[in-house]
């Protein structure tokens, strides 16, 4: 089974910058705005007052690097306009930069959504609106087009319900 390289990339902030839920989506709209330019494979994404984690294919770090700079440059105006003039600053930090297998890649998307449980955001995964599982499991308003849900679901399972039920499970069984 070929390996991929995929990317865990890392946006944090003091003074919780998405504590507002418009600041969150705000937020999302920039990099599903530059996902789309730079054209991106993001595998995972969670949100939290003060920090954002993607996994993101990365086979282009030029890329990557673009993208973060100008949703970093973009959403530090967005704030400061509609926080009278306070300032944010977004700090990236690549956590890391693996070759992965399928079975490893799930492994990081389950991680990455499990952020909301660890820092006591929800008590389910799939309570949590700020992640991708909800582009995921389809549901709205979190539908988006920002992740590429398919690479995971086709490896679980051809069948999309059956692939999404063994999906969930794995973020059940290491609660």
């Amino acid at each position: 089974m070929d390996k991929m390289k995929v990317c865990h990339d890392v946006l944090r902030a003091e003074n919780q910058p998405f504590a507002d839920e418009r600041d969150k989506k705000k937020f999302l709209d920039l990099v599903e705005e530059q996902k789309k330019e730079k054209e991106l494979d993001i595998f995972a994404f969670c949100v939290t007052d003060e920090e954002c984690h993607f996994l993101v294919l990365g086979d282009s770090e030029g890329k990557l690097a673009e993208a973060a700079d100008a949703v970093v440059k973009n959403f530090a105006a967005h704030y400061s306009a509609h926080h009278k003039g306070e300032e944010v600053q977004l700090v990236r930090k690549n956590k890391s930069r693996e070759l992965m297998d399928h079975e490893e890649l799930i492994e990081s998307c389950r991680r990455i959504h499990m952020i909301a449980i660890e820092q006591k955001l929800a008590l389910k995964p799939e309570d949590y609106w700020w992640s991708s599982l909800g582009e995921y499991r389809k549901l709205p308003p979190r539908q988006r087009d920002m992740v590429n849900t398919g690479v995971i679901l086709k490896y679980l399972d051809r069948n999309r319900n059956r692939a999404l039920g063994k999906f969930l499970k794995l973020h059940r069984s290491n609660e």
